[in-house]
């Protein structure tokens, strides 16, 4: 049984439980500033996207990055803040010390049982990794074996009156922090982009152009034109949503990062097709000067990949590495999917695989495109940002 009175100074023997928390308070902030990032289509790429199974931009994108409209890291920061007020009241000789401690208790073994649940719907739902969200779970898993390692420290016995009253504090802290957050929580800036894209309330009719649709072909074989359209679902899908990307496009991530989302989510019911738009007078021949220097080199290399079977995964590795993309790590990642020195060179001296990025810039100049992402659904152009809510309602509008 813990003492009803603990002195100040008895701070010291808990100092690794005050230190935890904090470093759980570190990678929240992280992961909900890579939130607000993803939401708002800002242009920083983050470090946590490495490859297809460990990327936060797909986490953010999904469903589950948010409770109630409130990022999962509010609640995880007002989580590990509520953890240090607790145990500092637990340890200083308040009142209901002891109250605070066996809060404590239980709300370690609440993290825990979270983290677990968050682990498995990234496993099992999402498939991939975040790893900001990955280091909250670490730091949940240490403050519990921490906690049973240093068990004589604190009162295990179950109390659920005392419990509950020490837990009165945490949802203090909580409520607080959700309040502070509907506050303080940054918003998009409308000189930015037309309300479509940067208004949540938007109507499904303001997300997409107006007026007729525009034809679109796709290429459905090597054979049909100058090759095939890389894509993911049935051809015989109801909606259609065609990509123009580019590879070194911050945002053309994002947006392809809910694309795999939404893929998941509507399986055959919809065609997400990738066309290539690249920001590069290497091959855009339109543009005098080169806005991205390796776009036009990693769509080649892309669709080299895509005639052994391995577009996606080459895909995946360049926005994932966007930020790093040189010369030799363009290369680097064609060899990563299983491409031999042969078959790169090959490729690059291809006039088919040029010619049919030619002839997707020129489709995507005939329509109307002038940057990346321009997407289009059954036709028309979207006039959203990457969020995933605003594509899924864009896209909901024309499936039902």
């Amino acid at each position: 049984m813990v003492a009803e009175r603990i002195d100040t100074a008895s701070l010291k023997k808990y100092a690794l439980f005050l230190v935890l928390p904090l470093v759980g308070l570190a990678f929240c902030g992280y992961a909900l500033v890579h939130f607000y990032n993803v939401k708002l289509a800002l242009g920083d790429s983050f470090a946590c996207n490495i490859n297809q199974t460990f990327n936060c931009d797909t986490v953010a994108l999904s469903a589950w990055s948010e409770l109630f409209g409130v990022p999962m890291g509010v609640y995880g920061a007002a989580y590990f803040i509520a953890l240090w007020i607790l145990l500092g009241i637990g340890a200083s000789g308040h009142k209901g010390a002891r109250d605070h401690l066996l809060a404590y208790v239980a709300m370690n073994v609440l993290g825990v049982v979270v983290s677990l649940v968050l682990a498995g719907i990234s496993h099992f739902v999402l498939h991939t990794w975040c790893i900001s969200c990955l280091g909250v779970y670490a730091v949940c898993l240490l403050q519990l074996l921490c906690l049973l390692w240093q068990r004589h420290k604190f009162d295990f016995e179950f109390d659920a009156k005392a419990i509950s009253r020490g837990a009165t504090t945490a949802l203090v802290v909580v409520v607080a922090a959700v309040a502070l957050h509907s506050f303080a929580k940054p918003r998009p800036s409308r000189d930015l982009s037309p309300t479509a894209q940067t208004d949540p309330s938007a109507t499904a009719e303001m997300l997409l152009a107006s007026g007729a649709a525009q034809p679109l072909p796709i290429n459905r074989t090597p054979y049909a034109g100058l090759g095939e359209d890389y894509r993911r679902g049935s051809d015989h899908a109801q909606v259609q949503v065609v990509e123009f990307i580019d590879f070194q496009c911050p945002s053309c991530q994002r947006m392809s990062a809910a694309m795999e989302v939404l893929h998941k989510e509507y399986g055959e019911r919809v065609l997400f097709v990738v066309k290539n738009f690249p920001l590069d007078k290497a091959c855009h021949t339109s543009m005098s000067s080169s806005v991205h220097t390796y776009a036009c080199d990693i769509a080649v290399l892309a669709r080299c990949a895509g005639r052994f079977g391995k577009f996606w995964q080459y895909h995946d590795l360049a926005f994932a590495g966007q930020r790093d993309a040189s010369e030799d790590t363009i290369v680097a990642w064609a060899q990563q999917v299983g491409l031999s020195a042969e078959q790169i060179s090959a490729c690059r001296s291809s006039r088919g695989i040029l010619e049919k990025i030619k002839d997707d810039i020129a489709l995507g100049s005939r329509i109307g495109v002038e940057g990346t992402p321009a997407v289009f659904i059954n036709g028309k152009k979207y006039l959203g940002t990457p969020q995933l809510e605003t594509l899924r309602r864009a896209i909901d509008s024309v499936l039902n």
